[in-house]
Parts: structure tokens; sequence; C-alpha cells
């Protein structure tokens, strides 16, 4: 027998699966900008889905893998709402993933889709086993997986702020840890660049610097975000740093004759910040070097100061 809350997500699923796979496919595009060199790994939301048919199928496989697994499960598991028995409903077969996640040519199941019981997104992986499925990871990782290397050794994912934060989370790590190597925070209203530099450059301040969500110089008290975010903030700036301020550039643009710079902040210059009303570290700027070179930072160009090729007169 159908249960009302999978009769009632049946009913209104058409009206909103459109709208997830369009945000979605906006999250990979920012993860893959932000981190470069992860463009060529395997997109897990491309990955064929389950059908409500096929999910049945491993239903009991899938749930006793994960009632057996030392899985830290937090708050997503509990007497009064249970993440496995939620997720395993027909209705949510449509954020499982059928791939070889680690390349040994079995064929493994990728859940990325709600926590269920809790805001936000989950992240599990079963491995297929000779008897079945196994689950690997250690905790059920409040994050939704994007990108995945081709052995599966590292992975990108996404943190999407919610509940008024207008700030998301991107990550580079591992199954282990899927925050282990890198952070990056943008505001959801930021305005990605349409072409990426070739190669990621380092670059450099000599004056103050203003991070923002636009290539515009836009200044003015804004009473209704400061209201909204109980601080002030003034037009599109996201932050303020003194001179000195460093990092890496991974696009440019140029606007009414001044280039315009996206650039990711070294995660160790807090002590040069003068005004934060948001928590991130990418944004616009004007008026920054661009150091010559690239920078050799692997998939992640956020930890810049051990994988910059060049860091002369710093």
């Amino acid at each position: 027998m159908v249960s009302i809350r999978s009769y009632f997500l049946l009913l209104v699923a058409p009206f909103f699966l459109a709208g997830n796979a369009v945000a979605e496919d906006k999250q990979a595009q920012a993860s893959a900008f932000l981190y470069p060199a992860t463009k060529s790994w395997r997109l897990v939301s491309a990955a064929p889905k389950f059908s409500p048919e096929s999910l049945s199928s491993i239903r009991e496989k899938l749930r006793t893998a994960y009632l057996s697994a030392k899985l830290e499960k937090g708050p997503l598991e509990g007497p009064d709402c249970s993440f496995i028995e939620r997720a395993l409903e027909p209705t949510e077969s449509s954020s499982f993933y059928q791939m070889d996640f680690d390349g040994d040519g079995k064929q493994d199941v990728v859940y990325a889709g709600s926590a269920q019981c809790a805001e936000g997104d989950a992240t599990l992986v079963w491995f297929q086993a000779t008897d079945g499925y196994m689950v690997r990871q250690s905790v059920l990782w409040p994050l939704r997986i994007l990108h995945v290397s081709p052995g599966a050794e590292t992975m990108t994912s996404v943190s999407i702020g919610c509940c008024g934060n207008p700030v998301d989370q991107y990550h580079l790590g591992n199954l282990g840890n899927l925050r282990q190597y890198s952070r990056i925070r943008v505001t959801q209203d930021t305005k990605f660049p349409q072409v990426s530099l070739a190669a990621v450059r380092a670059f450099r301040s000599s004056s103050e610097t203003k991070l923002r969500e636009t290539p515009l110089e836009k200044d003015g008290y804004d009473r209704g975000r400061s209201e909204f975010m109980s601080h002030a903030v003034f037009g599109n700036v996201l932050r303020k740093y003194l001179a000195g301020v460093s990092g890496v550039a991974l696009a440019t643009e140029t606007r009414n004759g001044k280039q315009w710079v996206f650039v990711v902040v070294d995660s160790d210059e807090e002590h040069l910040l003068i005004e934060a009303p948001y928590g991130i570290d990418a944004g616009w700027t004007t008026g920054v070097q661009l150091i010559a070179g690239e920078v050799a930072c692997g998939p992640n160009p956020a930890v810049h100061r051990i994988c910059a090729a060049s860091r002369s007169g710093h």
C-alpha cells in the first residue's frame, strides 16, 4: 500500500523536479569553475537515475547495508524521523544514481539528494559487493556530491545555504571527508564569468581590495539587505581587505574600460580583513596585480600558499 506521504509526493513531484535539475546544473557549473581541474571529472547528476521500480528491487539490500554500516548518521537518523526510510521511498528514486564510482567495473549506487530529516542535502554511496552492497564512508555527509575523479580519490560537493543564509559552500575532499582539502564560499547571487582564464594565476593587491558579487561598482547603503542581515551592507560589496591580500585569479572581464578579476582569496588572509558583511572567499575585484606564471594547484586553487608556482615578493 502506498503511504499518504508517497501519494502526495507522486502528485507534486513533476512540479519541482525540473526546478531541482536546473539548480543542480547551476551548482555543478559553479563547482567546475571554482575548481578548474575538476571540469573533466565525472558528473554524478549525469549518471543514469534509478526508476521507482528499479530502486524498489534493491531497496532491502540498500537498507540492510546502511543499517549494518559503522556510519555516523548524526541528526539525520532518529526515532522521530528516519533518513533511510524516507530516502528509499519510490518517490525519491530520482536522487539515486547508478555508476561505477570507484572504477572496479561494478555498478555502485550513489544517493545525492535531500537530507530528508533536516534542511539541506546528503550523500551516501553503496559499493556493489559479491553478496549485495556495502557502505564504506564513516559519516552520512550533509553535502551533495557533484564531481568525482576517475579513481574516486577526490570529489567535489556543495552545501547549499538555507534558512535565510545566502552563502553556498563548495568543497573538495574524499569519501572519508568531503571537506578534507578545500572550502570556497560564494553568495547565491554571485555572477560567475562565462569564460575562465586558460590557466589559474596568482594575484596580489597593493591597495585596499573589495570583493563584489558582480563586476560593477555599487557602494550605496542597502537598507533592505542590512535589515535582513542585521548589519550594514553596502551595494554589492561582500568583503573588504587591507592592501597586500593575495590568492588566485580564475577569470577576467573588461567593462567600460576597466579590468575586473574574479578571485579566490587565500584562506589565511583574515588578518587583512576590514569588513565582512558576508562570510565568503570569492568574488569580483579591480586593481589587483596578476603574477606571471601558471599556478600549479592541481584541482585545488583555494589552498594557494602551498601550491603557487611563484610567490616572489611575498
